[in-house]
């Protein structure tokens, strides 16, 4: 894994390592923008989410799979508005 500053840079491809178990919890998320790598951003609980294949603008329901501190990466269930 690259290093930049110290840390260790992330990529929502290599999160197994943080995934505990069935972490299912369900998400309704507004999309606010697209980040570096193309997933989606958005904000729920305090919480950063990132979800790959949506679009800025769009609702959807995303399912956590994976979660650092306040960073979640989370996968598309449905896109209930566009």
């Amino acid at each position: 894994m690259k290093k930049f500053s110290g840390a260790a840079l992330l990529s929502t491809r290599n999160i197994a390592e943080w995934n505990h178990g069935n972490m299912a919890e369900e998400l309704r998320l507004s999309i606010e923008k697209l980040v570096y790598g193309g997933d989606g951003l958005a904000h729920a609980d305090g919480n950063t989410v990132f979800v790959p294949y949506v679009l800025p603008g769009e609702e959807v329901r995303a399912a956590a799979k994976a979660k650092k501190k306040k960073l979640i990466w989370a996968q598309l269930v449905e896109v209930t508005s566009a």
